[in-house]
Order: C-alpha cells, then sequence, then structure tokens
C-alpha cells in the first residue's frame, strides 16, 4: 500500500476571534496565518527548490481579488502565484508545525456569504527513500458581512435573541453507525410592543443564513481531527434537514443548499412584511444532523443581511460535540400481554453501547 501522510491544515486567527474573514473592500483586515502540521509518526523531508506549496483560496475570491492576495514564511521562497517553495531542505518531524502568513487585499466583494474552503497542495516532498507527488489538504472558513467598525445601534442583536439547544451533539466517532441529533434554534424578537418589519426594498431582502461547519476528511482519518471546531464533516453535512416551524402569519422559506454549496438560506415569504410578531419567534428545528468528529467546542453561525435599519452581521451559537454514556433508549414488547406459552417479539434501541446482553430472571433467579 502507498504511504500517505498525514498532514493537518490549522488557519490561525487573531487572539479571541472566530474562524471568520469579513467582506471588505480595504487590505489588512483578513490578515492571517495558517500552519501545516505534520500529525503522522514519520518524518518527511521537504526539499529545497523541489517541494513546492500551493494555495487555493477561488471559493473567498475573484480571480481580481486573488491577484492581490500574498503568501510568505520565512526560509520559503515565491515561486509564482500562491505557491512557495524552501530555500533549503527542511526535516519535517512528528508533531512539528510550519507557520505561514496569508494576506488578503479586497475579498469576496462578490462572493456569497457562508462557508468557504482554503486548499494548501504540498507537492514533491520525501518520506523515507521515496517522492511523494502530491498531498491536498484543506480547512474551512467563514465569509461574511460586518462593517469594520460596528455602530451599536445597527446591530441586529439589539432586536433580535439568539438561542440554540441543547448544547451538545452526540458524536459517533469509533462506531460504524450514525447518531442523528435534533437542534432547535429560536430568533426572538426582543420587542414585545412592535414586530420587527421588512422595511423598505432598498435594504434588500432580509435573509438568514445557517451554516453548519463542516471539514473535509477521508474516512478513517477522524481521529486526527481533535480540536477541530469544525460541527461534523462534509461527507455528513448534505444530510442536515432545516425546516421552519414559525407562526404560519409570518412564514419563512427554507432555501435547502445547492449543489456547490454547504449553507442554508431562510428568506420571508413575499406576504410576510412583519418579519417576527412583537415578542414573537421564528423556530427552526435542525434534525438530521450527524457527526463523527472527536468531542470539542464546536458551533453554529446565523449570518444576517438585508434587514432596514440594520448593518450586516452574524451570531455564533456554542455547541460541545460529545461522546453519548452507554443507554437504552427504547425497549418494546409486541404484544405487551401474553399467555403462558405465547410468543413475544422484542426489539430495543441503545446508544453508546459496542455490544449488549440480554438476561432474564426465573424463580427469584438471574
Amino acid at each position: 500500500m502507498a504511504f500517505s501522510p498525514n498532514i493537518k491544515l490549522d488557519i490561525q486567527y487573531p487572539a479571541g476571534r472566530e474562524p471568520v474573514l469579513f467582506r471588505s473592500a480595504a487590505r489588512g483586515r483578513n490578515d492571517i496565518q495558517f500552519a501545516l502540521k505534520n500529525t503522522g509518526p514519520d518524518a518527511l523531508t521537504l526539499k529545497a527548490g523541489a517541494t513546492k506549496l500551493a494555495l487555493t483560496v477561488m471559493e473567498l475570491c475573484n480571480q481580481a481579488e486573488a491577484a492581490e492576495v500574498t503568501l510568505a514564511a520565512p526560509g520559503w521562497i515565491a515561486s509564482g502565484g500562491l505557491m512557495l517553495s524552501p530555500v533549503a531542505d527542511i526535516a519535517w518531524g512528528p508533531g512539528v508545525s510550519l507557520v505561514f502568513s496569508l494576506s488578503f487585499g479586497a475579498l469576496g466583494l462578490k462572493a456569497k456569504l457562508g462557508q468557504k474552503h482554503v486548499q494548501a497542495a504540498l507537492k514533491n516532498f520525501v518520506h523515507g527513500a521515496d517522492t511523494i507527488a502530491s498531498k491536498s489538504v484543506d480547512s474551512y472558513v467563514i465569509l461574511v458581512d460586518k462593517p469594520a467598525e460596528p455602530d451599536p445601534a445597527r446591530q441586529l442583536s439589539k432586536a433580535l435573541s439568539f438561542e440554540i439547544s441543547p448544547g451538545t451533539v452526540l458524536t459517533s466517532i469509533g462506531r460504524d453507525y450514525r447518531i442523528p441529533n435534533e437542534l432547535a434554534i429560536t430568533i426572538r424578537n426582543r420587542n414585545k410592543d412592535k414586530p420587527l418589519y421588512a422595511g423598505n426594498a432598498t435594504a434588500g431582502t432580509p435573509v438568514f443564513t445557517l451554516v453548519f461547519p463542516a471539514a473535509w476528511v477521508e474516512p478513517g482519518d477522524e481521529a486526527h481531527f481533535v480540536g477541530t471546531t469544525a460541527l461534523t464533516t462534509t461527507a455528513l453535512v448534505r444530510d442536515i434537514e432545516v425546516t421552519s416551524e414559525s407562526d404560519p402569519d409570518y412564514g419563512w422559506t427554507v432555501l435547502e443548499p445547492g449543489p456547490d454549496s454547504l449553507v442554508t438560506e431562510l428568506q420571508p415569504k413575499p406576504e410576510n412584511h412583519r418579519l417576527i410578531d412583537r415578542g414573537g419567534a421564528l423556530r427552526l428545528r435542525i434534525s438530521d444532523l450527524s457527526t463523527n468528529l472527536p468531542p470539542f467546542a464546536t458551533q453554529v453561525y446565523v449570518l444576517y443581511e438585508g434587514f432596514d435599519g440594520y448593518d450586516p452581521g452574524y451570531e455564533m451559537l456554542t455547541l460541545t460535540r460529545e461522546i453519548p454514556e452507554p443507554q437504552v433508549r427504547s425497549f418494546l414488547a409486541d404484544p405487551q400481554k401474553l399467555l403462558f406459552g405465547d410468543a413475544c417479539r422484542v426489539s430495543w434501541s441503545v446508544l453508546g453501547c459496542d455490544r449488549i446482553e440480554l438476561s432474564y430472571f426465573q424463580d427469584q433467579k438471574l
């Protein structure tokens, strides 16, 4: 079997900031770093001049914006576009991270908001006596729109509250089955005397965008994603279903993700001019959410734009991925009443168990 190195791409944001990049026309707002970490047990060698690191950011940028992106690192030299080569051989040991600086000019001016992926491809590096032609890894970012200097009076969080429950999702890591989770997101009008109105057309169509952060993970590699803030994987995120349970008089339409999208949009129905009633709420039911990533903190993002009188922005709703405690969810007997000698069919549903053992009492003995 051909050797496949274990490499992880971690995007590093300024202290205290979520994994977001901002739609912006100015350079400097989206200066970040990223690290490539050798998470495998073996040392690798990056060869001077021969090894190439190529970065792909086209989900975030159009062609003109991509031309303004700069990529740099000490001991590396540019070799065309977003590509670097080491100036000397690098012995890349297990657990070691290589850190690079990434600076954007204008960013996302015409891109759709939501989750995007940044991909790094490492080419022509060495493991022992073998040359590895290429290894690609990626990480997610959330593209949002928010003023660089927000006006507190124009923040939608002043008018609406955002809540998610429960605060945990159960992971099926190490199991050969999925655990479907259900969540509820409640967006409530804080004003008990006045509805939230759609306003005039110049503000645009009000839109909520739900982002369920998803990491691209090769099957069997889930255990290497310790510490990821992704909620789930790209293979599972498309199974998530979102339904609106709001008052029919304040109807919202759920727009399912397209083939190239990992987000769900919500827009008010054409007849809905009072978006959320006074003191009322838009309730969203999230079902069929499965994850097989290791336990850690994670998030769901609610992006918003087009609300008259309010700037675009986002809310981050925090969750925790947890391994389920062993439990019996159901135990059924059919029929429930029977006479001596009758047959009975029993069925059960368990969680967090590799095996179960059935036993019975007879004459007060197990």
